[in-house]
């Protein structure tokens, strides 16, 4: 089946109250109408809370448990930004100096850039200083700030992207960009190389402008 907007599935609602005090795992029957088509479940696990390390009793959770298992989604997850923030930042947890990291904003400025460096104590410190200080805006233009990522990488030091992060010829060199929406621009902005040339459509695929609000 072709959809034109995004389908997301089926939600099961479930409720935490101060007079219930123990959650277990949760089965469904019953038949639901999906958008014109019925879809019968017989005990289907909907709510499985088997893995929960923060329930002592898993996969009965205590309602104190449940309580503050909602107040960690709500102070680190419950927006998209949040969830950026939260996800990437315990993946970067992890890397020390043996790594180099720096870091730009899509919208690049000066002040929210760090050159790539040593991810020493003072280079981590700072990374995650810039990372969390970001806000979002209504302009995402990931296509833009891809193509100065790759002129970067190139020598270029394209608009505040300044420096030189190549040490070795061999080196790899990885960008990862982390958003909260969906891409948007003008194809003028992304540039090849030379700063100039507007990119060209190298993976032979239009796929233009896509808005699934």
């Amino acid at each position: 089946m072709n959809f034109q907007s995004v389908r997301y599935g089926l939600f099961y609602r479930g409720d935490i109250v101060s007079s219930t005090t123990t959650y277990g795992n949760v089965l469904y029957s019953g038949t639901v109408d999906a958008s014109g088509v019925n879809l019968t479940f017989s005990n289907a696990l909907v709510i499985d809370r088997s893995g929960r390390s923060d329930c002592a009793a898993a996969p009965d959770c205590t309602y104190a448990e449940e309580m503050t298992n909602f107040a960690n989604w709500y102070a680190y997850y419950h927006t998209r930004m949040q969830m950026m923030k939260s996800s990437a930042g315990r993946a970067f947890l992890a890397l020390d100096d043996r790594y180099r990291v720096g870091f730009v904003t899509i919208n690049e400025s000066a002040s929210k850039y760090l050159p790539v460096a040593m991810f020493n104590a003072t280079q981590k410190t700072n990374w995650y200083a810039k990372f969390y200080a970001v806000n979002p805006t209504s302009s995402t233009p990931l296509r833009e700030a891809m193509a100065n990522a790759g002129r970067y990488f190139a020598g270029k030091q394209p608009g505040v992207l300044t420096g030189d992060p190549m040490e070795y010829a061999c080196q790899q060199n990885f960008e990862l960009i982390t958003t909260d929406g969906y891409w948007n621009g003008t194809d003028d902005n992304v540039k090849e190389l030379d700063g100039t040339t507007m990119m060209r459509n190298y993976d032979n695929v239009e796929c233009g402008r896509v808005e699934t609000r």
